[in-house]
């Protein structure tokens, strides 16, 4: 188990390091693939890289300023997120979700 996060951890701070320089397609196929070996036996996890991945297609929108669907997936990977961090009572981190959709609403 303690194998499979760091795992996490470093795709995740791949992905960052992607998206800091730009380079969303790549952040986004980290995450991607990130999710894909998620296990679905406990949902927190995989809502934290639904709000990666938001912010990876936020960030694409807003560097590119055209939506080729980036919006609508943004904001579904936003209220994925949000849904589990609300069901478990996580108030704090469910507020970086509803900023996102907020900040999303507003470009």
């Amino acid at each position: 188990m303690k194998a499979a996060r760091a795992k996490d951890a470093a795709a995740h701070t791949l992905a960052c390091v992607y998206a800091d320089q730009g380079r969303v397609a790549e952040a986004r196929r980290v995450l991607l693939q990130m999710l894909a070996d998620q296990p679905t036996v406990d949902p927190l996890p995989w809502a934290i890289c639904q709000i990666s991945l938001a912010r990876t297609y936020h960030a694409r929108l807003e560097m590119t300023g055209r939506d080729s669907g980036e919006r609508a997936k943004a904001a579904m990977a936003y209220e994925a997120a949000l849904e589990v961090f609300a069901e478990r009572g996580m108030a704090s981190v469910a507020g970086i979700a509803l900023s996102g959709l907020s900040s999303l609403a507003a470009l």
